[in-house]
């Protein structure tokens, strides 16, 4: 049974990590249609229905990755869109969610699950990591009212 070849672009300011990500992407039929710094370098002849965007986020700069889901989203309104990141904030998780992102990864993950989750998220699921849903449905804490009212 062949596995599905998913139509992958990579968004992220780190060359390497995305060159690293691709690399892997790639050994398990992926197709890389562009690796670039910022959504405005996208090429034009995007048009596919079914992109998959990773945004890989390496630093502290979540703003910017909260951005480019907006703008990916727009851009592309039929695309799925994750987030790979190089840390765990439940916070940035929940921007991610809320900005339209449908997966986040942290680079602790195991190829051969980031992989899964990776397919997971290009075939229409949602995939975040376990302890986000406690966090999501914490409702003793009161970080639902500080990011809704700092927004």
């Amino acid at each position: 049974m062949r596995r599905q070849s998913f139509a992958t672009v990579l968004i992220g300011k780190n060359i390497l990590v995305r060159e690293g990500i691709a690399r892997i992407l790639r050994a398990e039929h992926f197709r890389i249609l562009a690796s670039v710094s910022s959504v405005d370098e996208l090429p034009s002849t995007l048009q596919s229905l079914q992109l998959l965007f990773l945004i890989v986020q390496a630093g502290d700069d979540f703003d910017l990755a909260v951005e480019h889901i907006g703008l990916v989203r727009d851009q592309h309104p039929g695309g799925r869109i994750a987030i790979v990141a190089n840390h765990y904030r439940p916070a940035e998780l929940a921007l991610a969610f809320r900005a339209g992102a449908s997966g986040y990864f942290v680079n602790v993950n195991s190829c051969d699950a980031f992989i899964k989750s990776i397919e997971l998220v290009a075939m229409g699921e949602t995939v975040f990591p376990p302890a986000f849903l406690s966090f999501a449905l914490d409702t003793k804490s009161d970080h639902g009212q500080q990011s809704s009212a700092t927004r």
